[in-house]
This record gives C-alpha cells, sequence and structure tokens, in this order.
C-alpha cells in the first residue's frame, strides 16, 4: 500500500472516530436530558390494592395509604363502618361484599383492609393499572406478637412457653389449630394470603401458591426493613418522602415483649412452616429488589425518613397513655397490650367512612391549633368542606407550628384534643 493511500485510510478513521465521539457526547447528553426529564414527568400512582397482614407493621402502613387518600381525594373501599377494619375474613373476600360501602359510586381506587386474600375479587373492585402490595414479618416474630397481642394464652390454656412445649413433645391438639375468631392462629401469614389450612404441610401446594403470590403483587415489603421498605414503595408509586411519613401504630409495651430461646424460635419455625416458606422466599426476593438500587441513593433516601419521621414524632405527638386511660372507647385500640400515642390526628379511616365524630374532633384540633379561633364555617355536628380541607391539609401535613415540647401539657377529653 503506498504512503498516500495510507494517509488517506488514517485520515478516514480518525474522522469516523471523532464523529463517533461527537455523536456518543451528544447521544448521552440528551440521555441524560431524556432521563431527567422522565423522572420529572413521573405521574404518581393512584390505585393502590394493600393486603394488611396481622402483626407485620400493616397498621402503620395502612395509615400512611389512607392519609395520602384523604389529601388527594382517592376514592377508598372501606366497609360500613360496622365491620371496622375487617371485610371477607374468616371467609375469602367478594366483591359484592362492598355493596353498601360510602363511596362505592365512583369506582375504587384503593383497598386496604384486613381480609383472606381473593386476587380475582379484589381484582374486580379496583380494575386494571394497580398497584399491589403487602408486608411480611419473621413468622415467630409475628405469632410471638399475636400471642401477646389477642390474648391467646386464653384461647389456648396457657402460655406462649407452654404452648411451645406441647409442640415439642409433638401434642398438636385440634385446639392448637383452631383460630381465635376465625381468624388469629397458625400460620396467620398464609391465612391472611388466602392458603387454605389443608395445605398449610404441603410444600409443593405451598411452593405453586407462591409463585401466584408472586404474580400478583408488584411489591412484597418486609417489617425488619421497614425504612427501605418505604424507600423501594414510594419509587415504586412516585410518591415524596414525606407521603410514608408514619408514626408506629399498635406497638406493644416494651415489657411485655416474651424472649425466646434459640430452641423454642425453632420449634415455631417448624410449626408455621408455611409461612417460614413465604417469609424465606419475599425475603430474598425483598434483597434482590434492594441489590437493583443504587446503595447510596437508597441510603440517603433511608436517611432522609427517619429525619422526616423524627420531624413528625416531635411535632405531632402529645403523649403515650395506657390503654384504659383512653376514656372514649372507639379510640380504644383492639388490644390493651399495646400503647396509645396520641396525636394531633384523626382516624383517616373513620373520616373515609363518613364518621361525623372525627369530623368534629378535626374541628376542635383546628381550634386547639388555632389559640382558640373557630372557623367560620363550624357548625355543630357538621364541618363544611372547605374547612375540613383546609383543616386537613394544615393537622395531616405539618401537625403544628408549636415550638416541640410546647404542646405536652395538653389533654384528650372524650377522646377530644382540647386546650
Amino acid at each position: 500500500m503506498s504512503s498516500r493511500r495510507k494517509f488517506f485510510t488514517m485520515t478516514i478513521i480518525c474522522a469516523f472516530s471523532l464523529t463517533c465521539m461527537i455523536f456518543l457526547k451528544s447521544f448521552n447528553k440528551k440521555n441524560s436530558s431524556f432521563s431527567a426529564k422522565f423522572r420529572l414527568q413521573c405521574v404518581s400512582k393512584r390505585k393502590v390494592g394493600f393486603l394488611k397482614i396481622h402483626k407485620c407493621a400493616s397498621s402503620t402502613i395502612q395509615n400512611i395509604f389512607l392519609r395520602h387518600a384523604y389529601l388527594n381525594n382517592i376514592n377508598v373501599a372501606v366497609p360500613p363502618e360496622e365491620y371496622n377494619n375487617y371485610l371477607g375474613n374468616p371467609h375469602h373476600f367478594e366483591a359484592k361484599l362492598l355493596k353498601n360501602s360510602p363511596g362505592h359510586y365512583g369506582g375504587f381506587e384503593m383497598f386496604l383492609l384486613h381480609t383472606r386474600w381473593d386476587h380475582q375479587e379484589v381484582s374486580k373492585v379496583l380494575g386494571p393499572n394497580t398497584f399491589y402490595v403487602t408486608i411480611l414479618r419473621h413468622p415467630v416474630d409475628l405469632f410471638e406478637s399475636l400471642f401477646a397481642y389477642g390474648h391467646l394464652d386464653k384461647f389456648y390454656g396457657g402460655s406462649l412457653v407452654e404452648f411451645i412445649e406441647h409442640l415439642e413433645r409433638n401434642n398438636i391438639t385440634d385446639v392448637q389449630r383452631m383460630r381465635l375468631n376465625g381468624r388469629y392462629g397458625w400460620n396467620q401469614i398464609s391465612w391472611d394470603f388466602g392458603l387454605m389450612p389443608r395445605d398449610f404441610a404441603r410444600p409443593k401446594k405451598i411452593k405453586d401458591f407462591i409463585r401466584s403470590v408472586e404474580e400478583n403483587f408488584h411489591l412484597v415489603m418486609i417489617a425488619e426493613q421497614i425504612e427501605k421498605s418505604l424507600v423501594i414503595l414510594k419509587s415504586s408509586l412516585c410518591w415524596s418522602i414525606e407521603d410514608v411519613t408514619s408514626l408506629k401504630l399498635n406497638e406493644r409495651k416494651a415489657g411485655n415483649k416474651e424472649a425466646l430461646s434459640k430452641r423454642q424460635r425453632e420449634t415455631l419455625e417448624e410449626w408455621l412452616s408455611a409461612d417460614m416458606m413465604i417469609y424465606k422466599y419475599f425475603l430474598r426476593r425483598f434483597e434482590e429488589k434492594v441489590s437493583e438500587f443504587d446503595s447510596v441513593y437508597l441510603d440517603q433516601e433511608v436517611e432522609k425518613l427517619k429525619k422526616a419521621n423524627e420531624l413528625v414524632q416531635r411535632n405531632c405527638v402529645l403523649g403515650l397513655n395506657k390503654h384504659d386511660e383512653i376514656s372514649n372507647l372507639k379510640s380504644r385500640p383492639y388490644s390493651d397490650e399495646v400503647i396509645v400515642v396520641r396525636v394531633r390526628d384523626v382516624s383517616f379511616f373513620s373520616l373515609l367512612q363518613g364518621n361525623k365524630y372525627e369530623k368534629n374532633n378535626m374541628a376542635y384540633m383546628y381550634f386547639f391549633i388555632s389559640g382558640g379561633h373557630i372557623p367560620p364555617t363550624f357548625v355543630a355536628n357538621n364541618v363544611k368542606p372547605s374547612t375540613l380541607s383546609h383543616i386537613k391539609q394544615f393537622v395531616v401535613t405539618n401537625c403544628s407550628k408549636e415550638r416541640p415540647g410546647s404542646i405536652v401539657t395538653k389533654t384528650l377529653k372524650n377522646g377530644i384534643l382540647i386546650p
């Protein structure tokens, strides 16, 4: 090859390489711009199906969803007031159970109840493009908590330690397989998911069931990793950190938690084998999902969430009470084993049910926060929507503008905040 041809060839190669570099640089710049634009165009999801599994921090998660729904005018599937927080448990959920639910006329966008899950029936309620999520907890810790919360010692006729001793002697009775109120007991996770008890000891059936759960649920959170779970949840829903702030609900008194030995825990794990299979599988899947996130980003978001929760705690909590110190029976939790947190907040569940008591409670909060000024639109036994909108935004988002610690002397009277 002549030197002139070599020079010509090299010139073409260099020119081509330079053109490629310019193109790639331009492409990366455009791609970066596209990514930023995509993030800015991220649309907040409104339709959510949440399976509220017992004793898995599910009340805390439910309250996050209810608060978001109330602030964003999202239509939530709530049962008539007399059904409280349950619909379909101990029987599997059926869409027809919501026939007389408040708000069904507009089409439901969120389902957040305790139930025995039937995905096909819940899908009838929520329709397409729904994000399905739930949260799990280690089955031994769940059962220990459930045992105390539900006073299962009275139901089973002995303490948790005595119950475990029966299991170790392989003396499993029909009573131990029974469920308190038809709802609480053996393999609670499996039960709430809708698995039939006859399949609790059939590994093949459980594996098939796990596959169906994975197909139906977009995210299975883990209670032991609650902050990471909530960061992943808010990213999946295109929500903000403020949207997933929370206070712990139905938290037990510290002295009432049973410390189990390694052997006792292993005994319970064997007895709760169906739950253990489900939990271990989705714990592994959750850890895989965590690994998909940039670790620096995830850690930063977790820290942001912790600080936001500290701010909520400082500005919103009035104090802690024992169960019997709350005079209004409607304000008491189900179990006397839990701490009652008095907050500048209301039951969003009751508000969404149209509970007039809660609306009045909210008006009293406004009276308390504003230094005694009663809004002109307040009417006895009723609060006009314009006032509610103003109050809910102030109370739910900010709770209080007062200095931290300046509200601890305020009290509740008959469940209503008073100055």
